[in-house]
């Protein structure tokens, strides 16, 4: 979904992150990301969804080496540069600049001994080799821009509210001029009232420097305002992505967790729920993934289509305390991220996402 007047920035292909794990005598592998690939456009959003445990945040921080004990493969272009087999100090000099990260808690993500003013100016003094008084002319610039006031440098992080904090967090990022900020759930952490304040503070930006965003996020509320295309992940692997507007849509959606995540968000006419089913069941264990299709044990459209079916085409698993009648091709085969009939710009990793689903 590459648009020519916006070309790639970032492609990702095949990310696969595990983390090793002891079991007893046993050495095993927590699988938090499998085989992801997605491209960012430069100046467009893209954002990542799923409930927690699907592996959003695990993507974004591999793309920055802040995972030094897990085991990273794949391929990561920034441009032309794979970004994940770079060297540590090669990675600070020419990658840190680039790309930068906003966190999800702001309190724990300042450091509470500096100034706001040393939190903002470390990156510059670190990557860009500014004299002191440069510097100094820069940290009220990126107050200002950010919404907060010049004075405010010389403070530190708990004398500021959540708001005011994601706004120091901003600053920093934005310092070096990135090319691409990831957001890792930048407004969870902030009261309902200032969330649309930092949301619309980050569209600004965006218009202003031409940023791209890899914004993470398990609100699919927020996510349809602020993103341009939407990947949905579970259990570590991107199940469905399309245009914001067009997944939001829940007539469009094809993959059945994608559905029940929609259905999940309140609605103000109670009414609208009916004939919705909500997500049930827990995840399964990353360090012992479903075969097949990761989801089929809490899958509602893979029940329903094993009861069309002939008896040697379903197979009956455990699942918790009950059994399940299931399609075996969902799970024994792996679903592939294929466009959907009829929609380029559409994919959806499900053995049945053409089949009828309402």
């Amino acid at each position: 979904m590459t648009n020519s007047d916006n070309p790639s920035l970032l492609t990702v292909n095949d990310l696969t992150v595990r983390f090793p794990v002891r079991q007893g005598f046993e050495h095993r592998y927590v699988h938090a990301v499998e085989r992801v690939s997605f491209t960012l456009e430069r100046g467009r959003t893209l954002g990542l969804v799923g409930e927690s445990g699907s592996g959003k945040t695990t993507v974004g921080r591999s793309l920055l080496g802040l995972l030094p004990t897990a085991k990273i493969h794949g391929e990561a272009l920034l441009e032309d540069s794979n970004i994940l087999n770079i060297s540590h100090s090669h990675r600070r000099r020419s990658l840190t600049p680039r790309m930068q990260m906003i966190f999800q808690d702001p309190a724990g993500s300042l450091n509470p001994r500096m100034t706001v003013g040393n939190i903002i100016a470390e990156p510059l003094r670190c990557h860009r080799k500014l004299t002191s008084g440069n510097i100094w002319k820069r940290v009220p610039d990126l107050l200002t821009q950010v919404g907060l006031s010049p004075a405010y440098a010389s403070r530190y992080p708990h004398e500021f509210s959540g708001g005011q904090r994601q706004r120091i967090g901003i600053a920093r990022a934005i310092a070096l001029q990135p090319d691409i900020v990831i957001c890792d759930e930048p407004v969870s952490a902030l009261d309902v009232s200032i969330q649309a304040q930092i949301l619309n503070l980050l569209k600004d930006l965006q218009d202003q420097l031409g940023l791209s965003y890899l914004f993470i996020a398990h609100n699919l509320a927020v996510v349809r305002h602020f993103a341009d295309d939407v990947a949905v992940m579970y259990l570590g692997r991107i199940v469905e992505r399309a245009p914001a507007d067009h997944i939001m849509d829940i007539t469009n959606v094809r993959h059945p967790y994608t559905r029940s995540l929609l259905a999940s968000i309140p609605l103000p006419d109670p009414t609208a729920h009916v004939g919705r089913e909500p997500l049930t069941g827990e995840m399964p264990s990353p360090i012992a993934p479903p075969t097949g299709c990761a989801f089929h044990p809490r899958c509602p459209l893979a029940r329903k289509v094993a009861t069309t079916l002939p008896e040697d085409q379903t197979v009956t698993i455990a699942s918790g305390d009950q059994e399940l009648t299931l399609p075996r091709t969902c799970v024994d085969a792996i679903p592939t991220l294929e466009p959907v009939s009829g929609e380029s710009h559409h994919t959806c990793a499900c053995h049945f996402a053409n089949a009828t689903q309402d």
